[in-house]
């Protein structure tokens, strides 16, 4: 019975010395596949540049293969072992070119580093201790994984790759997408305290739609709409009140017109809910 499904493109990114966990991701994307793309109506392409790319005149080498398939991928997969590759130009090696042109663009990567041991007849010092920089630095910088076999590798990047796909909003279609957002800009409007909403309906009131605040905690004032918050300078209602102020700007409710943090004033989003807020207690 054939169905309609979103395809997303899967770049396999790593240089030549790890074939096998290459060919284990191909494996795993189709069992993904096989599992999951009937009721979530999405299919994983798995694509490697020895598979997917065509010959090409006119260009570097690398750039062909980032214009073929790079670009039209939504997530890659980078693996690294004991080699980091062929320089190419503009960077220290093609996988790496891809990895950084890929995050760059904003899309989810899932990068993994083997920690295998090394025949010594395949041990390049050089390789070797490029590799581990990158590590390093991509440590600093993000998540990384590790695994220590083949196993190991098949067991991980199964798991993780469910994860990305259920949790990623990259992975949401734009449809759905956009019901998501509205749901968690409800939900982030049910946790409006009930002084911020007090505080929010009575900006959106005033002639200016401004909030003035002066002064240090201790000698706090809040002004809007001719009504001054924090009246009586107790500690515990200062923290009330500002801890409500710090919820609108927090949900982008109101910002700072510039004036030293003193003067604020209603934002759209501020005053399309204050009209929710007000239509609800109507009701």
């Amino acid at each position: 019975m054939p169905y309609n499904a979103i395809v997303y493109s899967v770049m396999i990114a790593s240089p030549g010395d790890v074939a096998a966990e290459r060919e284990i991701c191909r494996e795993v994307i189709n069992e993904w596949n096989i599992i999951n793309s009937e009721l979530r109506k999405i299919v994983l392409l798995p694509v490697m540049w020895e598979r997917n790319t065509r010959p090409e005149m006119g260009g570097r080498g690398q750039a062909i293969v980032n214009r073929q398939i790079l670009h039209k991928a939504d997530l890659l997969i980078g693996i690294f072992w004991k080699k980091i590759g062929t320089p190419t130009g503009q960077s220290i090696s093609g996988t790496v070119e891809e990895i950084e042109e890929h995050i760059e663009e904003g899309k989810p990567a899932m990068l993994y580093f083997s920690d295998k041991p090394v025949p010594p007849s395949e041990f390049n010092n050089e390789q070797y201790q490029a590799v581990k920089k990158l590590q390093t630095d991509y440590f600093d910088s993000g998540l990384i994984g590790g695994f220590n076999g083949d196993e190991d590798f098949r067991m991980k990047l199964k798991n993780h790759l469910a994860l990305t796909i259920n949790n990623s909003q990259y992975f949401i279609p734009e449809a759905e997408r956009s019901i998501f957002e509205s749901f968690e800009q409800q939900t982030n409007e049910e946790k409006l305290s009930e002084d911020a909403t007090r505080l929010l309906i009575e900006a959106s009131r005033d002639a200016n739609g401004q909030i003035i605040r002066m002064g240090t905690f201790e000698d706090l004032s809040i002004q809007t709409n001719q009504l001054e918050f924090a009246c009586d300078k107790s500690p515990r209602l200062l923290s009330k009140i500002k801890g409500a102020f710090e919820e609108l700007i927090d949900g982008d409710y109101i910002r700072d017109v510039g004036y030293q943090g003193q003067i604020f004033y209603v934002t759209e989003a501020g005053y399309n809910l204050a009209e929710k807020l007000i239509a609800e207690s109507d009701n």
